[in-house]
């Protein structure tokens, strides 16, 4: 849809920029182009070239002949120059730098067009100027890394191109943009014209973007969105815009306000214009890319919420009869589509099917359609077990839009297929699958019918393969019955249905194997395990054999050549299994003796001209015996090394009889300027930091807030600045945020997932010392009461800077944890388990949630839990569904699959129900916080401490730990 410019024979994936009439201004001061006087005044002359010329150059810009094409282009650029041919002598400067840029010099193109004089028309200038900036970009994209180590040359003259750092190469860019939409009353309305020849030409209809004000607006817009462009301190103060005047078109462009800022002004004005030339689509577009742009870069969901509303407003007044409703109805969709509620995709497929259904056959209409597809297309994943026992859920299909799998499985024998492979693949590869599905019978048949996903995202269903044999199979899945390629999704997974698990191990050149039933977890005595060594381009050999023992314990001898890649196979009967191992080891080398050093210095930060105080200490290392002696009376050299590895200064010393040698480096001015080293001649060096810094002359400090803070509660929080000598800092700007992190219980995860939220910036703004250096700032901590009360803390983190009046900045940083609840507790004990019949003692900490330990009174209740009828393995215990999920959610969701390894004992026991109190009582903790629970002589069991205390404000916190006692009875777990 945009327009780009063309460059280099490429296209740059970027808008067209229009430039200035006279030209760029650096960042350093205005660079005015004069015309050649060659030009006149810009009226063009008769053309020079010739069709022939520009199609030599063509035919040698064909054959790749980039440098013969740049120097025939020059010769044309020199003789339209000097007639005076305008349109030649841009065509041909516009095609040089192309063919600059091609050959890699984009450094080499910006000098060409700031250094050749360029034809005097508007159109000449709009275009090459155009180009110039443009070409400034690339230049920045292109040596970005470089441009960013360069720092500020503070001159009057005009700086070479190299000396230009990033701020100044954006500078001049969004000058471009900035001086010619300043004349877009003068020339506005035009269409683009003249300068189609020069431009990849969109596919906007000529109604919405199809002046030259469009063209320009449009353009500046792209620049001010890319953050790439923008300043670090622009990034991270995106929180403190006024989101609601931004959206609603309140703000007003100004040069020195923030990149969004600008844009929405810029997009403001031209929906105005719009708006007073009659033509509501194009102010509409207007409207949809202000929207659009701010909602990409806004994090809080409530400023996206509103974006989304104002656009909703935005719809229903450009009205549903336009074409170009669709294209505001895709945005819309699209916005939905990134919000974290369960049926957003659904919300947001309704809207795309409305855009649809209202003008299919326009631009908005299709983009709505690929949506309503992307929503509504199937998707199938297929996981598995590599091994498991026969009649388990082993497989586990991830799938979104589909009512049926078709499956094949296809039975193999482990041996023949090991024998058959000849590279460490063992099992069937990609090949081997396509020719099992032209070539071969499956053993097996079936389809499984998928539950409903209504809510058009992914969900999983378990599947339990119809084997009745042991054995390795290969399972393919299909979205067709037919199993074709066109127009289907076909998955495969090697699996071994097996009751054999083996362990393999290497112990003094020896493969020690154990074996033991999946099922019931036995040893398996006088069973075959064989050891096979993998040849890569060969067939893979069988090295020996052996049967396990009446401990299920087989060993085999390693083989003794080079080192490689093999496996045990275990089998009895048509039962089979195996386990990858290494042999042989590769040669270690000799220990020898060494000489080393370690290196220390009186501090890690110097200034230039500064003294480092380093001390060396030698000493032998020996290798066989794994012992250290000092170096006594060895000679060494410590050197001096810079930031670029140069060294800059040595010194030959003898260490004492301690293997220690002291002295001192003057680190010289002039020098690059970061990470320096001093290192020794026998190894081992220490970093120092050279820097040129300046003392702090104050301090700023945040304070106990006034009143204690609570969710949901206005906040006050002050500070002060003062300095060293002990005055106030009573002239200064204060500038401050607050960023906010959820914090989980750790029980959280065993029950329900925990959403995947990162820090978040949720308020923040300026003001100023007061005349005792203070200051005070204001927030709300808002948080969802709903999971606070369920366990739930938040991390409220207080960043304020400081800057006095000399320009000085100093920081300081605190952070206040608010729950539900203003105190927490924690069981504490140095025991995983207890005896039976023994003593039984718990620590009971008690803080405020910032962990400052608080004396109060607590509650205890002692239960014996009662364990559930049957046994069920970690893998079986149900996943919770998190809030509004639980209405899509299918079977398979509540389960996890069987190769997940985690399980947490005491959260399998805090879903276990307690019976009655078996004892209680209360607590008082010491200034310390602490109190003791102990019990004695209690029964074998699992048992659970629950411990409840009031804060401040009345609020209860609850929480449990979870216990065993050990002794004859079992208990499932």
């Amino acid at each position: 849809m945009a327009n780009r410019v063309q460059n280099g024979g490429r296209r740059w994936a970027t808008l067209l920029v229009v430039a200035l009439w006279a030209c760029v201004g650096q960042a350093s001061g205005r660079i005015e182009r004069s015309p050649s006087p060659a030009t006149g005044s810009g009226t063009e002359a008769r053309p020079l070239t010739q069709a022939s010329d520009w199609q030599a150059v063509e035919q040698l810009i064909a054959q790749r002949k980039y440098r013969a094409a740049a120097e025939a282009v020059a010769q044309l650029r020199g003789q339209a120059q000097v007639a005076g041919a305008s349109a030649e002598w841009t065509r041909a400067l516009v095609k040089e730098v192309q063919l600059t840029v091609a050959l890699g010099g984009v450094e080499t193109a910006v000098r060409l067009l700031r250094e050749t004089p360029w034809p005097a028309g508007k159109v000449e200038q709009t275009v090459l100027t155009l180009l110039y900036g443009h070409s400034l970009a690339r230049y920045l994209d292109v040596y970005g890394w470089e441009i960013g180590q360069r720092e500020r040359v503070a001159t009057a003259d005009d700086l070479d191109l190299e000396q230009w750092t990033r701020a100044q190469i954006v500078t001049a860019i969004d000058a471009a943009y900035s001086g010619l939409w300043a004349e877009r009353d003068a020339w506005g309305a035009e269409p683009i014209g003249e300068l189609a020849e020069y431009l990849d030409q969109n596919d906007y209809p000529a109604r919405i973007r199809g002046t030259l004000r469009d063209v320009v607006t449009y353009l500046w817009v792209e620049f001010l969105a890319n953050t790439a462009y923008w300043a670090p301190e622009e990034s991270h103060t995106v929180y403190r815009l006024d989101v609601a005047a931004l959206a609603a078109a309140e703000a007003s462009a100004n040069g020195g306000q923030h990149p969004l800022v600008r844009l929405a002004a810029v997009l403001a004005d031209l929906e105005r214009w719009h708006r007073a030339g009659d033509r509501p689509e194009a102010a509409f577009e207007a409207v949809l890319q202000r929207l659009s742009r701010l909602e990409s870069n806004l994090t809080r969901d409530a400023d996206r919420t509103l974006v989304r509303r104002y656009l909703e407003s935005a719809l229903t007044a450009l009205g549903r009869h336009y074409s170009w409703w669709s294209m505001g109805q895709a945005q819309l969709a699209r916005m939905v589509q990134s919000e974290a509620d369960p049926d957003s995709l659904v919300r947001a497929r309704d809207l795309a099917q409305a855009g649809r259904d209202a003008h299919p056959k326009s631009t908005g209409g299709r983009r709505c359609a690929s949506l309503v597809a992307g929503f509504e297309a199937p998707g199938l994943n297929l996981e598995s077990m590599s091994s498991d026992g026969l009649g388990q859920r082993s497989l586990l299909l991830r799938h979104k839009n589909l009512a049926t799998v078709f499956f094949r499985a296809y039975a193999l024998d482990l041996e023949t297929t090991l024998t058959e492979n000849q590279d460490f693949n063992l099992l069937p590869d990609q090949r081997h699958i396509e020719g099992l599905l032209a070539r071969g019978e499956p053993s097996h048949r079936w389809r499984i019918d998928l539950p409903a996903t209504p809510d058009l995202r992914q969900h999983q269903t378990f599947v339990t393969p119809p084997f009745e044999e042991p054995g390795l199979y290969v399972v393919v899945a299909s979205a067709r019955e037919d199993f074709r390629r066109e127009g289907n999704k076909l998955l495969a997974v090697d699996f071994i249905a097996s009751d054999l698990v083996l362990l393999a191990q290497i112990e003094d050149g020896r493969v020690r194997v154990d074996l033991r039933s999946g099922a019931t977890g036995e040893v398996l005595a006088d069973v075959e395990v064989a050891l096979w060594r993998l040849e890569y381009r060969a067939s893979h050999r069988r090295l020996r054999t052996a049967r396990t023992a009446g401990d299920g314990r087989a060993v085999l001898a390693a083989d003794g050549g080079r080192p490689t890649a093999a496996i045990v196979i275990a089998r009895r009967g048509s039962d089979v299994n195996f386990e990858r191992v290494w042999l042989g080891r590769r040669r270690q080398p000799t220990p020898s003796d060494t000489t080393e050093a370690l290196i220390f210095t009186d501090r890690s930060i110097y200034r230039p001209e500064q003294e480092v105080l380093w001390k060396v200490v030698a000493y032998d290392r020996s290798m066989a015996r794994e012992r250290l002696h000092a170096a006594v009376g060895r000679a060494f050299t410590v050197e001096l090394v810079d930031a670029n590895w140069e060294s800059v200064a040595s010194v030959e010393v003898e260490s004492n009889d301690f293997g220690s040698a002291a002295g001192s480096f003057t680190i010289p001015s002039g020098r690059l300027l970061g990470g320096w080293h001093i290192r020794t001649s026998l190894g081992g060096q220490a970093q120092i930091q050279v820097e040129e810094y300046k003392r702090p002359t104050f301090e700023v400090v945040l304070n106990e807030p006034p009143e204690p803070l609570r969710l949901n509660r206005r906040a006050r929080l002050v500070g002060e600045a003062g300095y060293y000598f002990g005055l106030p800092v009573v002239d200064g700007a204060v500038e401050w945020r607050v960023s906010r992190r959820p914090r989980y219980p750790e029980w959280w995860g065993w029950f329900r997932p925990i959403p995947s939220r990162g820090e978040e910036l949720v308020a923040g703004g300026e003001t100023r010392l007061d005349a005792d250096g203070g200051f005070a700032l204001e927030f709300t901590p808002e948080a969802d009461e709903r999971e606070a009360r369920e366990g739930v803390t938040y991390s409220y983190a207080v960043t304020v800077e400081v800057t006095d009046a000399g320009g000085e900045t100093r920081s300081a940083a605190r952070t206040y944890r608010l729950g539900y609840v203003a105190i927490e507790a924690r069981i504490d004990s140095d025991r995983g388990f207890f005896d039976a019949g023994g003593s039984v003692a718990f620590e009971v900490r008690r803080a405020d949630l910032d962990g400052t330990p608080r004396a109060g009174t607590g509650r205890w209740r002692l239960a014996l839990l009662e364990p559930p009828a049957e046994v069920t393995l970690p893998a079986d215990e149900p996943v919770a569904s998190a809030g509004g999920e639980a209405q899509f959610r299918t079977p398979g969701d509540a389960l996890r699959p069987r190769w997940s390894s985690a399980y947490v004992v005491t959260g399998r026991l805090r879903g276990w129900r307690a019976g009655s109190p078996i004892g209680e009582g209360t607590v008082e903790h010491d200034d310390d916080g602490l109190a003791v629970v102990d019990f004695t002589a209690l029964e074998a069991g699992a048992y659970r401490l629950s411990y409840e205390t009031d804060d401040p404000f009345g609020a209860r916190f609850e929480t449990q730990h979870e216990f065993l006692v050990a002794g004859d009875t079992d208990l499932p777990l």
